[in-house]
């Protein structure tokens, strides 16, 4: 019966893994998409998007990274976790809080110096486009 366990845990934090590397390389790639976006509308609120989904990005790529190393061990307890859940998630709180005060300093900057906007078709095709990729992954 313990060979049992192991074999399902084995699976589940298998399936986990890969889980965490798909959700990291599709997040990398709507970033890609956002940052084309905004860089062609020269839109403030999708940069301020891009500031938001590079914080999650880069906190599950983190996740997946420890988690990873986490799971080579083959650790049969899971108390631990919670510290790092937690750490991870200050770790979110703090860059979307740096995303914030570098959101409002160009928001300043631009009410000084107003910039008109780009082409803001293309930055709607991009988006479009990477909510179609989205929703035809997460099927």
């Amino acid at each position: 019966m313990n060979r049992d366990n192991a074999a399902l845990a084995e699976t589940i934090n298998a399936g986990r893994q890969r889980l965490l590397a798909q959700s990291s390389a599709v997040e990398v790639i709507g970033i890609i998409f956002e940052i084309a976006a905004a860089w062609q509308a020269n839109s403030l609120a999708l940069f301020a998007d891009v500031l938001q989904e590079g914080a999650e990005t880069a906190v599950t790529i983190a996740t997946w990274l420890v988690m990873r190393r986490l799971w080579r061990r083959r650790h049969q307890f899971e108390h631990g976790l919670g510290k790092i859940e937690s750490l991870l998630g200050l770790l979110i709180a703090a860059g979307l809080l740096w995303s914030v005060f570098l959101v409002l300093g160009e928001v300043f900057a631009r009410l000084r110096d107003p910039q008109p906007l780009g082409q803001v078709a293309y930055g709607t095709v991009m988006l479009t486009a990477w909510i179609a990729i989205n929703f035809w992954y997460w099927r």
